[in-house]
């Protein structure tokens, strides 16, 4: 994957879509721990809710492990205007292999700038939040980022200093190899009809998802000048959907690559590419936008 360097463009972000679910740790067989879990589910509580209150009420760590599934989660306590994710799943919802649910949605762009609307980094957070984070140096070199320690009685204007541990190798990180610290990242959009000044927030920790969605990103940005923002003809030109497919992983006990089936967030576009490259040529404006599979509303 390209390394980038990082943006110092922040979009301010009222809402966040999860490209998966959670479930009760199928583990778990205490009674009242799954009626939790469920009454949970029933009041469209977040995954962070329900797991707090079994936590608080039955001292049960990591009751809840990630599914991998074929649509998006929109959860009214992910928006700080809880009513936007049932405007979401109103315009964009649609039946499909598990029911009604957010399989593809449109999406614009508010700017250019690829670090900006798609920031991502190795990060590693303990109990207290961010411990260490992956930046890149003047130089290019990726770098292993953390705050620098508090000096006692002193206060800090700002916020505490951040300095460099080492280069980033996680192939010999310990942090890495323990699964402490991961590939994390997400992009940033604004959604067609949805009403608000803040944007909307989608995350991923796939490394193909991220790798993939940049590709895409390049090659629209070539051919448009650089330009991945706005709208072309009134109508946005990318859309998120989940795709199955194999990605390779490697088995860290037997050191072997095998492959699985998963579901990955896949970023598409509705832009014909080879019409646009002839229209920049012949200096012409015309519609470039192919037909879409099937209409966003279901």
């Amino acid at each position: 994957m390209n390394d980038i360097l990082k943006s110092k463009l922040t979009i301010p972000v009222g809402g966040r879509i999860r490209a998966g679910i959670k479930i009760l740790n199928p583990r778990i067989k205490d009674k009242e721990v799954i009626d939790l879990y469920k009454k949970g589910v029933k009041a469209k509580a977040s995954n962070g809710a329900i797991a707090a209150e079994i936590y608080k009420r039955f001292e049960v760590k990591n009751a809840l492990i990630p599914k991998n599934v074929p649509y998006f989660s929109v959860h009214p306590s992910d928006f700080v205007v809880s009513s936007t994710a049932d405007q979401i799943m109103e315009l964009y919802g649609s039946d499909g292999p598990a029911g009604y649910q957010l399989y593809k949605f449109p999406v614009v762009f508010p700017v250019d700038d690829i670090n900006s609307i798609m920031p991502h980094n190795l990060s590693c957070f303990g109990k207290s939040g961010l411990r260490y984070w992956s930046d890149y140096s003047e130089d290019g070199t990726r770098v292993c980022r953390q705050r620098k320690a508090a000096e006692k009685g002193v206060r800090v204007f700002g916020g505490r200093p951040v300095t460099t541990r080492r280069v980033c190798d996680p192939e010999k990180c310990d942090e890495y190899q323990k699964r402490e610290c991961t590939l994390r990242g997400q992009f940033i959009f604004y959604m067609p009809e949805i009403i608000g000044s803040a944007a909307i927030a989608l995350s991923t920790t796939s490394f193909y998802s991220l790798d993939k969605a940049m590709n895409t990103l390049n090659l629209i940005a070539g051919a448009r000048d650089g330009v991945i923002s706005g709208v072309v003809n009134g109508k946005p030109i990318f859309w998120f959907t989940k795709k199955l497919e194999k990605v390779s992983m490697i088995d860290v006990k037997t050191g072997e690559p095998r492959q699985v089936d998963q579901y990955l967030t896949v970023l598409e576009s509705s832009i014909n590419v080879g019409e646009l490259f002839v229209q920049r040529e012949m200096g012409e404006a015309k519609n470039m936008l192919m037909p879409p599979e099937e209409d966003f509303d279901g």
